[in-house]
């Protein structure tokens, strides 16, 4: 892992001073992350399983303090690096973080798990409201969300809010992606087969 990629990728400058303040105590954080989770396989039996996010990291630096550019690794736990490597992991576009609002940085992570390399995704306000975690009233949250429709700025994906429905829309703003493409075919072939099904129906 190289240390000017890293800072260039999140749209951070690279300084050493704040680099030596910053970076250990986010890779021990990364370190420390544990998550667990269970797998239930039947009423009698389930698994549970613990993991972390990187099983190491090393920073390599003369005796004064100064890095040496690129001299960090961080070693990945199996599971994670064979998801990345079957790419089997959606990657967060670089503008992720220049995203200012909190809540427009969820809505963003919220679409690209839900909505992923599809071409739409829809759901309702109040679920989102829900999912989001968002602590503001829900007449507020449904503000807020109008205002992120209208400058429609967020990255890899268009927002559309639809007030007869109260729901919202996730567009992904990269049509041409063969796996998008791939998505609206999907979608296409499924209305019909409905318009065949209800042809047949009124028979």
């Amino acid at each position: 892992m190289i240390s000017a990629c890293s800072t260039r990728f999140t749209n951070r400058s690279y300084q050493t001073d704040s680099f030596n303040a910053t970076e250990p105590k986010a890779l021990s954080r990364l370190k420390g992350t544990v998550i667990k989770t269970n797998v239930v396989y039947s009423e009698e039996k389930k698994e549970t399983i613990s993991f972390g996010l990187i099983d190491s990291w090393s920073i390599v630096e003369d005796k004064k303090g100064k890095l040496d550019i690129g001299m960090i690794e961080v070693t990945l736990p199996d599971w994670l690096y064979q998801a990345l490597h079957q790419k089997k992991m959606l990657k967060i576009s670089p503008d992720y973080f220049r995203i200012r609002k909190a809540i427009d940085r969820r809505l963003y992570e919220i679409a690209r798990k839900h909505c992923g390399n599809q071409g739409e995704f829809t759901i309702a306000l109040e679920k989102l409201h829900l999912k989001s975690g968002s602590t503001a009233l829900l007449k507020m949250f449904r503000h807020n969300l109008k205002q992120l429709a209208k400058t429609n700025d967020l990255p890899d994906y268009e927002v559309f809010f639809d007030p007869i429905t109260d729901k919202v829309t996730f567009k992904n703003r990269n049509q041409n992606c063969p796996k998008v493409e791939a998505s609206h075919k999907r979608e296409k072939g499924k209305k019909e087969i409905f318009k065949i099904k209800n042809k047949l129906f009124e028979k």
